[in-house]
């Protein structure tokens, strides 16, 4: 598996964006020595990842899982699976509430038909 390297993430994005040390530093409430070490480091903390990912408005904990070559955890699965049960019951009873505004909208046409017949 190649080496995942969540600095050159972060400087991509920094990039990107057009965003400099100094103005993670001031967002961090880091001094510029320690923005230096950390672009500067192979590693990262996951609290400073969390942080960075906050302040870029970037998910770079999801553009690492896409990395690794591993499955999703069983429990997410379970999770995705309950939501989409629940969400096709819910399309289930949209479908026959559709169903029955429409007869009761064909009534109603009817109805006003008759009357201004008479």
């Amino acid at each position: 598996m190649e080496k995942i390297i969540p600095i050159s993430l972060v400087k991509r994005e920094m990039k990107k964006n057009h965003y400099t040390a100094a103005d993670l530093g001031r967002r961090l409430n880091l001094s510029a020595s320690t923005i230096m070490t950390m672009l500067n480091s192979p590693t990262m903390q996951v609290q400073r990842l969390v942080d960075l990912s906050d302040f870029l408005q970037y998910n770079f904990f999801r553009e690492i899982a896409e990395m690794l070559p591993y499955a999703n955890p069983e429990v997410l699965n379970q999770e995705k699976e309950a939501q989409l049960k629940s969400l096709e019951e819910q399309n289930q009873a949209l479908t026959e509430r559709n169903k029955e505004l429409e007869m009761e909208v064909k009534v109603l046409r009817e109805t006003i038909r008759n009357i201004t017949l008479r």
